[in-house]
């Protein structure tokens, strides 16, 4: 998948509540963060080894997404600290 990608199905699908694009290096900050302006009913989101995913794209994710449940980062470009 590619940033297109993802920001069509953030566009077309905004009740979305889960979504797995693991393994996608064509994933950027500029999508992750269209997809959090887009989809407010996301809960579950795996982005593991979206190696071009921001430490920032993600403080931006969960900051327009509060009721996310679940983020999955393994093995991707950002780190989250938690507080």
């Amino acid at each position: 998948m590619t940033d297109k990608g993802l920001m069509a199905v953030a566009c077309g699908l905004p009740h979305l509540i889960l979504l797995d694009i693991s393994k996608c290096d064509g994933i950027t900050d500029h999508s992750i963060i269209k997809l959090a302006q887009h989809t407010k009913h996301l809960t579950h989101l795996d982005l593991s080894m979206c190696s071009n995913v921001s430490s920032e794209a993600i403080r931006k994710l969960e900051s327009a997404l509060p009721g996310m449940v679940s983020l999955q980062l393994r093995y991707s470009g950002a780190q989250v600290h938690m507080i």
